[in-house]
C-alpha cells in the first residue's frame, strides 16, 4: 500500500539523521503489534537488527520500559539482562535514549538509539528524539488509518458474515465492523442490486 511505501522510506530517513547526529551505534524503530501489548522491529541500523522474531512485550526489556513512559527517557547503565534483543546483548550497548510513539494516550511503537560507550545524552538531543518520535507517530497513524480504510472499502463489498483472514487479522480494521455497521453494508448491497453495478463501485462512492 501506498501509505506503508512511504512509512518505509521514512524511517530509515529518520533513523540515519539520528545515528548520525547522536552518534550512536545503533537506531531502531519497534512498532506496536496487534494485540497493542508488544513490540515488533519495524527498521533498524547499527547493532540492532529487523531479521528474525523479535517481539517485546510492554514493560519488558528497555523498549518496553520506553513504550509505557510518556517522556524521553535515558538508560546510562545498562547490562546484558536489560535487552530482550539478543543482537544489542550481544554488541554490549551500555546506553540508550529512546521516545515512545503516541497520538493522544495510544501508543503505536518505539523509537530508539543506542551506544556501546558509556555516554551523557544533553537536553537538546533529547528534544531531538522527542521531535523524531512526533514524526514518526503521525506517519504511523496515517499509515493504520489509509490500511483501515482500504479494509473497511473492501468488507463493504461482501456480505455481512463474509470474513477474509486479513479482516480477522487486523485488530485496527476489526475496530469498523461493529455490529452498528450491518445496516450500511445491506444497504450498500440493495444499492447495487438495484442499480446492477458491483458493490466495489458504490464503496468507493460512499
Amino acid at each position: 500500500a501506498l501509505a506503508h511505501l512511504e512509512l518505509d522510506d521514512l524511517l530509515p530517513e529518520v533513523l540515519d539523521r539520528l545515528h548520525t547526529e547522536l552518534g550512536t551505534d545503533s537506531a531502531a524503530v519497534l512498532l506496536t503489534d496487534a494485540t497493542g501489548t508488544a513490540l515488533e522491529m519495524r527498521a533498524a541500523l547499527g547493532f540492532e537488527r529487523t531479521g528474525g522474531e523479535l517481539r517485546v512485550k510492554f514493560g519488558s526489556g528497555v523498549a518496553g520500559r520506553i513504550a509505557e513512559s510518556v517522556e524521553p527517557m535515558v538508560f546510562d547503565d545498562l547490562g546484558p539482562s536489560d535487552f530482550v534483543n539478543a543482537s544489542l546483548r550481544e554488541a554490549g550497548v551500555s546506553t540508550v535514549l529512546g521516545a515512545p510513539l503516541r497520538i493522544g494516550q495510544r501508543v503505536l511503537g518505539v523509537v530508539q538509539v543506542g551506544s556501546v560507550e558509556r555516554r551523557r545524552f544533553w537536553p537538546d538531543e533529547v528534544e531531538l528524539i522527542r521531535l523524531a518520535a512526533g514524526r514518526i507517530a503521525l506517519a504511523v497513524d496515517h499509515a493504520h488509518l489509509y490500511e483501515a480504510e482500504m479494509l473497511a472499502r473492501g468488507r463493504l463489498t461482501r456480505d455481512w458474515d463474509t470474513a477474509t483472514e486479513r479482516s480477522r487479522g487486523d485488530a485496527f480494521g476489526r475496530k469498523l465492523y461493529q455490529e452498528g455497521d450491518r445496516e450500511i453494508v445491506d444497504a450498500l448491497a440493495r444499492i447495487a442490486a438495484e442499480r446492477d453495478v458491483p458493490r466495489a463501485r458504490v464503496a468507493l462512492a460512499w
